[in-house]
């Protein structure tokens, strides 16, 4: 009986180090800084993404107002950006969006999936997102690639 709950407790314990394992594994995505073919610029850096991210600056290097582009909660490009480029946690992200809109200093991101996004930013000048760098062609432009 003793063998049993031994061998019960161990498998657990590899099934739970196998699935960190695997999460870790997924939040390390490559993640692009994605925008419209037409924005003529180079790289950008982390700060200048986190600024335009964080309502500190307005506009893409092309002059237009930048309208910021979210994947859904949970997914693992979000968490990236969320640790690399918001530096904060779902929460503290949570946080910061009802301060921004109730203090009126940025509107919150748009929430839309990972296909929408890539439509969204081909097709509009004025748009700003991320994708999985293994989801980034020749329709869109990457400016920075973030793990």
């Amino acid at each position: 009986m003793r063998r049993r709950y031994l061998v019960l407790l161990i498998s657990g314990i590899v099934l739970q180090l196998v699935s960190a394992c695997r999460s870790s594994a997924q939040e390390n995505v490559a993640v692009a800084i994605v925008v419209n073919r037409s924005v003529k610029s180079g790289d950008m850096s982390v700060m200048d993404v986190r600024k335009l991210f964080l309502g500190e600056k307005g506009t893409l290097p092309n002059g237009r107002r930048a309208i910021l582009l979210m994947s859904p909660v949970g997914t693992p490009a979000r968490k990236v950006v969320l640790r690399q480029i918001y530096k904060m946690s779902e929460t503290e992200f949570a946080k910061y969006i009802l301060q921004s809109a109730f203090t009126g200093r940025q509107s919150p991101p748009h929430e839309v999936a990972a296909g929408e996004m890539k439509r969204l930013v081909a097709e509009r000048p004025d748009v700003i997102g991320y994708l999985p760098v293994t989801q980034v062609d020749d329709a869109i432009r990457a400016v920075l690639v973030v793990q």
